[in-house]
C-alpha cells in the first residue's frame, strides 16, 4: 500500500454511509521520537480525522497509515516499563483462567503481544503461550525473554499456520491490539479458525463512552484506527458467526472494555447481563447521532484554551513547567493544543528507549527521572494521564519539595 489511503467503508459493517465528525492537526506517528540529528529535517505528517458511521455508529479514522511505517520502524512502546500495566496484566491473567475454567497447559495466544509482559503471567501459570507483534525487535527481545513469539502481523494465513504447528487455542488474549488494525475483520476471522470450538476470545480496548465522557480525546491518533462501543461489536461480530457474551468495563488506559467473544460452534453460548448494560448506556449518550461528537469536539476545545491559558499564566509569573510521561497519545495533545517547547522545557518519561530523543513535531527532549532533581521545574504536566495517580504517587520527593502536578482532563486541575 501507499504511505496511506482513505477509508471509503466501515471497518465493522462494510457500509460507505460516513460522515466527518472531528479534525485533528495533521501530525507524524506519535511514537516516532527523533534523534537529535534528526531535529532539522522535515517531518512526514499524516492528516487526522474521525468519521462516523450512519449504519452501525461506529467510530474510526478517514486515514490510514501503513502500519509497516508505525509498528515496524523502531518502534518504542514496551508494556513492561509500567509497574501498572504490570499488575493488570497479572490481575487479568488470575480473572480469565477462572473465569473461563482455563485448563492446565491450554494453549494461550496472545495477539499483539508486544514485549510478552502479559503472556509472562501466563507462562508462570503453566500454559503453554505463543505472543504475535509486528515490532520486530520487541517480537525478537521478547523471545530470547522465554516467551515465543512470532514477528508479524496476525492474520487469517499466519492463524492457519500456528493451528498447523502448535494446535487449536484455548483461549486467545489481545489488549488494544484491536483499536490498531485495519484488515480488522481478517484479524477476527484469524481467531475465529485458531480458537477451538469452545475456547474464547477475550481482548481489551479503549472505550469510547470512556473518551467521550472523560475528554480523553488524545487517545485519537494514527495508531488507533477505530475508537470502539460495544453496539457496533455485536453486529460485527455476528456476522462472522461469532457472539459477543461479557463486556466488563476496567480502569486501563483511562478506562477500557474486556470484550469475550465465543464462536457460534460452541456448546455453550449464555450473553451475560452486562452486554446490554453497554447498549443501553452507548443509546443514553446519543452515540448514533454524529453531531454528539461535533459537541465532543466543542468540548475539547475548551480545555485546551484552559490548559494553555494555565501555563502561559505560570510562565508569566516566573515558574518553569516541564512534563511528565510521553505517550503516543502526547503528541495529540501537544499538536491540538498548540503547546510546545516554549511552554515545557522537558519531558520525563521512564522507558529507556525514548530517553535521549525528542518528542515529534514540537522536539521537546525526553530525559530520565534524575533530570527531575538536577534541572528542578515548579510544575509537571501530566501527559500520561491515565497514570497519574501513580505518578504523583511516586513523585513524593517532588511534590514534598513544592512542586506541583497539573492534570489535563477531563479537566484542568493543578495538585500536588
Amino acid at each position: 500500500m501507499n504511505a496511506t489511503y482513505e477509508r471509503k467503508d466501515c471497518r465493522l459493517c462494510r457500509s460507505t454511509d460516513l460522515v466527518r465528525v472531528m479534525d485533528f492537526p495533521a501530525t507524524p506517528p506519535g511514537n516516532q521520537f527523533l534523534q537529535a540529528s534528526e531535529l532539522d529535517q522535515p517531518e512526514e505528517t499524516y492528516d487526522l480525522y474521525v468519521m462516523h458511521c450512519q449504519n452501525c455508529g461506529h467510530l474510526q479514522l478517514g486515514l490510514v497509515v501503513d502500519p509497516r511505517i508505525l509498528y515496524q520502524r523502531d518502534y518504542k512502546y514496551v508494556s513492561g516499563t509500567s509497574p501498572v500495566f504490570r499488575k493488570h496484566f497479572e490481575d487479568y491473567a488470575d480473572w480469565v483462567t477462572s473465569e473461563y475454567d482455563i485448563k492446565p497447559d491450554s494453549f494461550v495466544v496472545d495477539v499483539g503481544s508486544n514485549d510478552g509482559t502479559c503472556l509472562g503471567f501466563f507462562k508462570n501459570k503453566g500454559y503453554r503461550v505463543l505472543g504475535v507483534d509486528p515490532a520486530t525487535e520487541i517480537a525478537e527481545a521478547a523471545t530470547a525473554g522465554g516467551i515465543p513469539t512470532i514477528a508479524d502481523f496476525f492474520s487469517r494465513a499466519l492463524a492457519e499456520d500456528i493451528r498447523a504447528k502448535h494446535g487449536a487455542a484455548d483461549l486467545i488474549t489481545s489488549h488494544n491490539a484491536c483499536a490498531h488494525v485495519d484488515q480488522l475483520e481478517d484479524l477476527i476471522l484469524g481467531v475465529r479458525d485458531l480458537l477451538a470450538d469452545d475456547g474464547v476470545f477475550v481482548f481489551e480496548v479503549g472505550y469510547a463512552v470512556d473518551v467521550y465522557d472523560n475528554a480523553y480525546f488524545d487517545t485519537i491518533y494514527h495508531e488507533h484506527v477505530d475508537y470502539h462501543t460495544v453496539k457496533p461489536f455485536t453486529k460485527f461480530f455476528n456476522r462472522l458467526d461469532m457472539t459477543v457474551i461479557d463486556v466488563t468495563r476496567v480502569s486501563a488506559q483511562g478506562g477500557s472494555i474486556r470484550v469475550a467473544v465465543k464462536k457460534n460452534t460452541s456448546d455453550n453460548i449464555t450473553i451475560g447481563p452486562r452486554v446490554q448494560e453497554c447498549l443501553d448506556l452507548e443509546d443514553q449518550r446519543n452515540f448514533d447521532d454524529p453531531n454528539t461528537f461535533r459537541e465532543f469536539a466543542m468540548r475539547i476545545a475548551a480545555i485546551g484554551a484552559e490548559l494553555k491559558g494555565t501555563l502561559e499564566d505560570l510562565l508569566a509569573a516566573g515558574h518553569r513547567v516541564a512534563a511528565y510521561g510521553a505517550p503516543t497519545k502526547s503528541t495529540t495533545l501537544l499538536s491540538h493544543f498548540g503547546i510546545n517547547k516554549n511552554h515545557i522545557e522537558y519531558i520525563v518519561d521512564d522507558n529507556k528507549k525514548k530517553q535521549g530523543l525528542f518528542s515529534p513535531v514540537h522536539h521537546i527532549p525526553i530525559m530520565s527521572k534524575q533530570h527531575l532533581f538536577d534541572n528542578r521545574p515548579d510544575y509537571l504536566v501530566v501527559l500520561a494521564w491515565n497514570f497519574a495517580e501513580s505518578i504523583i504517587e511516586n513523585n513524593k520527593e517532588f511534590s514534598d519539595g513544592g512542586g506541583k502536578f497539573i492534570v489535563p482532563m477531563p479537566e484542568v486541575r493543578i495538585c500536588s
